[in-house]
Protein backbone atom coordinates (compact mmCIF):
# COMPACT_ATOMS: atom_id res chain seq x y z
CA UNK A 1 0.00 0.00 0.00
CA UNK A 2 1.42 3.25 -0.73
CA UNK A 3 0.98 6.28 0.99
CA UNK A 4 -0.17 8.53 -1.99
CA UNK A 5 -2.31 6.28 -4.48
CA UNK A 6 0.37 6.69 -7.16
CA UNK A 7 3.89 7.10 -8.48
CA UNK A 8 6.47 9.23 -6.68
CA UNK A 9 8.30 11.90 -8.32
CA UNK A 10 12.32 10.88 -7.46
CA UNK A 11 11.65 8.78 -4.32
CA UNK A 12 8.99 6.98 -3.43
CA UNK A 13 7.50 7.48 0.51
CA UNK A 14 5.80 3.64 0.92
CA UNK A 15 3.90 3.03 3.87
CA UNK A 16 4.77 -0.35 5.73
CA UNK A 17 1.99 -2.19 7.96
CA UNK A 18 -1.85 -1.57 8.04
CA UNK A 19 -3.80 0.96 7.39
CA UNK A 20 -3.79 2.16 10.89
CA UNK A 21 -2.34 6.03 11.57
CA UNK A 22 -0.43 4.63 14.38
CA UNK A 23 1.04 1.71 13.12
CA UNK A 24 2.33 3.16 9.99
CA UNK A 25 6.30 3.39 9.34
CA UNK A 26 7.68 5.07 6.32
CA UNK A 27 11.28 4.34 4.66
CA UNK A 28 12.32 6.36 1.70
CA UNK A 29 13.35 4.06 -1.61
CA UNK A 30 15.33 5.25 -4.63
CA UNK A 31 12.97 4.60 -7.74
CA UNK A 32 15.13 1.65 -8.55
CA UNK A 33 13.93 -0.29 -4.96
CA UNK A 34 10.62 0.86 -5.26
CA UNK A 35 10.58 -0.77 -8.99
CA UNK A 36 11.87 -4.00 -7.60
CA UNK A 37 9.18 -3.78 -5.15
CA UNK A 38 6.06 -2.88 -7.01
CA UNK A 39 7.44 -4.44 -10.87
CA UNK A 40 6.83 -0.62 -12.38
CA UNK A 41 8.68 2.18 -12.42
CA UNK A 42 7.76 4.79 -9.63
CA UNK A 43 8.65 8.05 -11.18
CA UNK A 44 6.78 8.33 -14.16
CA UNK A 45 3.82 11.17 -12.96
CA UNK A 46 3.81 13.43 -10.40
CA UNK A 47 2.97 12.08 -6.91
CA UNK A 48 -0.51 12.59 -5.72
CA UNK A 49 -1.71 15.04 -2.87
CA UNK A 50 0.63 15.98 0.01
CA UNK A 51 3.65 13.46 -0.71
CA UNK A 52 4.92 15.46 -3.52
CA UNK A 53 5.42 18.46 -0.81
CA UNK A 54 6.86 16.02 2.03
CA UNK A 55 9.25 15.13 -0.72
CA UNK A 56 10.18 18.51 -1.85
CA UNK A 57 10.87 19.66 1.86
CA UNK A 58 12.58 17.00 2.34
CA UNK A 59 15.04 17.02 -0.45
CA UNK A 60 15.96 20.48 0.49
CA UNK A 61 16.63 19.89 3.72
CA UNK A 62 18.76 17.03 3.02
CA UNK A 63 20.63 18.81 0.54
CA UNK A 64 21.31 21.76 2.88
CA UNK A 65 22.20 19.71 5.66
CA UNK A 66 24.39 17.95 3.85
CA UNK A 67 25.72 20.96 1.76
CA UNK A 68 26.39 22.62 5.28
CA UNK A 69 28.55 19.28 6.36
CA UNK A 70 30.57 19.15 3.61
CA UNK A 71 31.17 22.56 3.83
CA UNK A 72 32.09 22.69 6.88
CA UNK A 73 34.33 19.83 6.11
CA UNK A 74 36.31 21.96 3.29
CA UNK A 75 36.87 24.54 5.71
CA UNK A 76 38.26 22.55 8.67
CA UNK A 77 40.21 20.36 5.92
CA UNK A 78 41.77 23.93 4.97
CA UNK A 79 42.69 25.54 8.68
CA UNK A 80 44.16 21.84 9.52
CA UNK A 81 46.68 21.97 6.16
CA UNK A 82 47.42 25.76 6.97
CA UNK A 83 48.07 24.64 10.74
CA UNK A 84 50.59 22.01 9.95
CA UNK A 85 52.36 23.89 7.55
CA UNK A 86 52.65 26.58 9.91
CA UNK A 87 53.68 24.55 12.69
CA UNK A 88 56.05 23.02 10.27
CA UNK A 89 57.64 25.92 9.26
CA UNK A 90 57.56 27.75 12.83
CA UNK A 91 59.37 25.07 14.75
CA UNK A 92 61.81 24.58 11.70
CA UNK A 93 62.47 28.40 12.05
CA UNK A 94 63.22 28.50 15.74
CA UNK A 95 65.25 25.14 15.41
CA UNK A 96 67.58 26.85 13.23
CA UNK A 97 67.82 29.72 15.13
CA UNK A 98 67.80 28.16 18.47
CA UNK A 99 69.72 25.03 18.17
CA UNK A 100 68.93 21.17 18.51
CA UNK A 101 69.90 20.74 21.75
CA UNK A 102 66.30 21.43 23.15
CA UNK A 103 62.97 20.94 21.46
CA UNK A 104 62.67 25.21 21.25
CA UNK A 105 60.74 25.07 18.23
CA UNK A 106 58.15 22.38 19.42
CA UNK A 107 57.65 24.24 22.83
CA UNK A 108 56.95 27.56 20.99
CA UNK A 109 54.44 26.58 18.51
CA UNK A 110 52.38 24.66 21.67
CA UNK A 111 52.80 27.96 24.04
CA UNK A 112 52.04 30.21 21.03
CA UNK A 113 49.03 27.91 20.20
CA UNK A 114 47.79 28.24 24.06
CA UNK A 115 47.99 31.85 23.74
CA UNK A 116 45.91 32.13 20.37
CA UNK A 117 43.68 29.38 21.77
CA UNK A 118 42.68 31.86 24.85
CA UNK A 119 42.40 34.59 22.42
CA UNK A 120 40.29 33.12 20.23
CA UNK A 121 37.92 31.27 22.77
CA UNK A 122 37.31 34.36 24.91
CA UNK A 123 35.97 36.27 21.32
CA UNK A 124 34.21 33.35 20.68
CA UNK A 125 32.77 32.17 23.97
CA UNK A 126 32.47 35.68 25.60
CA UNK A 127 31.94 38.40 23.53
CA UNK A 128 30.13 36.41 20.82
CA UNK A 129 32.56 38.55 17.97
CA UNK A 130 33.18 34.60 15.80
CA UNK A 131 30.53 32.58 14.83
CA UNK A 132 30.39 29.03 16.59
CA UNK A 133 31.52 27.61 12.96
CA UNK A 134 34.53 29.82 12.63
CA UNK A 135 35.33 28.91 16.53
CA UNK A 136 35.66 25.40 15.19
CA UNK A 137 37.01 25.65 12.25
CA UNK A 138 39.57 28.16 14.32
CA UNK A 139 40.28 25.67 16.92
CA UNK A 140 39.93 22.56 16.05
CA UNK A 141 41.21 22.57 12.32
CA UNK A 142 43.84 25.72 12.60
CA UNK A 143 45.03 24.86 16.37
CA UNK A 144 44.66 21.56 16.25
CA UNK A 145 46.61 20.94 13.44
CA UNK A 146 49.39 23.89 14.76
CA UNK A 147 49.74 22.44 17.91
CA UNK A 148 51.20 18.71 18.78
CA UNK A 149 51.14 16.89 22.00
CA UNK A 150 52.30 14.08 20.41
CA UNK A 151 55.84 15.89 19.57
CA UNK A 152 56.03 17.21 22.91
CA UNK A 153 55.52 13.34 24.47
CA UNK A 154 58.32 12.06 21.94
CA UNK A 155 60.75 14.53 22.24
CA UNK A 156 60.38 14.18 26.54
CA UNK A 157 60.38 10.47 26.51
CA UNK A 158 63.72 10.68 24.36
CA UNK A 159 65.03 12.72 26.97
CA UNK A 160 64.38 10.51 29.37
CA UNK A 161 65.33 7.45 27.56
CA UNK A 162 68.69 9.64 27.40
CA UNK A 163 68.67 9.97 31.23
CA UNK A 164 68.70 13.77 30.90
CA UNK A 165 65.99 13.41 33.42
CA UNK A 166 66.80 17.92 34.02
CA UNK A 167 66.23 18.64 30.06
CA UNK A 168 62.56 16.34 30.58
CA UNK A 169 61.38 18.00 33.52
CA UNK A 170 62.30 21.87 31.84
CA UNK A 171 60.34 20.61 28.88
CA UNK A 172 57.17 19.51 30.64
CA UNK A 173 57.20 22.96 32.59
CA UNK A 174 57.57 24.93 29.57
CA UNK A 175 55.05 23.97 27.71
CA UNK A 176 52.68 22.61 30.06
CA UNK A 177 52.92 25.07 32.99
CA UNK A 178 54.00 27.95 30.81
CA UNK A 179 51.14 26.79 28.23
CA UNK A 180 48.45 26.98 31.02
CA UNK A 181 50.00 30.55 31.86
CA UNK A 182 49.72 31.58 28.55
CA UNK A 183 46.23 30.51 27.80
CA UNK A 184 44.73 32.29 30.65
CA UNK A 185 46.85 35.68 29.29
CA UNK A 186 45.07 34.86 26.26
CA UNK A 187 41.45 34.94 27.72
CA UNK A 188 42.59 38.18 29.31
CA UNK A 189 43.59 39.77 25.55
CA UNK A 190 40.54 38.03 24.12
CA UNK A 191 37.90 40.16 26.74
CA UNK A 192 40.34 43.55 26.20
CA UNK A 193 40.10 42.99 22.32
Amino acid sequence: MTCCTGNCFCYHIRCQGMESPTNRRFRLMTPDVAEQISGERQYDQPPQGGCFILLIFWRFHEERKMSRMVHKLVWLALAGACGALARYGLAGAVHHWCGSWFPWGTAFVNVLGCLLFGVFWALASERATISSEMRTVILVGFLGSFTTFSTFVSETSQFLMETEVLLALANMAIQVLLGIAVFYLGLSVGRII
